[in-house]
């Protein structure tokens, strides 16, 4: 499923992924960790909280 080398449209058509960060990321900070962790719990407190009468 790739694309034909003699479509006119493809030859002036950048790659999906130019100019984005290729490879391995950056592991996640510890302040990061904490905020995902922080806004799950809230998340899942304010959902389960309605039906807790």
């Amino acid at each position: 499923m790739g694309h034909s080398h003699y479509d006119p449209a493809m030859h002036n058509r950048p790659a999906w992924n130019a100019g984005k960060m290729v490879g391995t990321k950056r592991p996640l900070t510890q302040k990061q960790i904490w905020a995902i962790r922080f806004f799950w719990t809230a998340k899942v407190v304010f959902a389960i909280e309605p039906f807790s009468t």
